[in-house]
């Protein structure tokens, strides 16, 4: 694994920190117990197109929480601005979210990882 798992990237109106793997598996473990299934079912869900709307607002929500944003500010940006606003948007960076928490980067310098980068690992080649 790499020793970042962040991405940095605008939701609602700022440039917000998303981190699913900030506190050991943390958020990782709620995401789980939240839907039900695995991180990994989750982004394949999610990459495949087949994710429903509570994958993608715990994937944010939670990575907002992982980046450092209070429980209670999370909520209200997720009313404020998910609720709000088209939902593929949204998917894409939920996507961009877990890509980072499974592949991570090496440093800042680094872009986030792709989704295929993250699908290659998930899938062990077979994207």
């Amino acid at each position: 694994m790499s020793d970042l798992t962040h991405i940095d990237e605008f939701f609602g109106d700022s440039v917000k920190r998303f981190d699913l793997h900030a506190n050991g598996f943390d958020q990782l473990i709620e995401l789980n117990e939240k839907l039900g299934e695995g991180p990994l079912v989750t982004f394949r869900r999610i990459y495949s197109g087949q994710w429903r709307v509570q994958d993608i607002r715990e994937v944010l929500r939670l990575g907002l929480i992982g980046g450092g944003t209070t429980p209670a500010e999370a909520h209200k940006l997720m009313t404020r601005y998910f609720e709000r606003s088209p939902l593929g948007e949204h998917a894409a960076l939920a996507l961009a979210v877990m890509s980072a928490a499974i592949v991570g980067r090496k440093s800042e310098e680094d872009p986030a990882p792709t989704a295929i980068e993250a699908a290659v690992v998930v899938t062990g080649g077979d994207a």
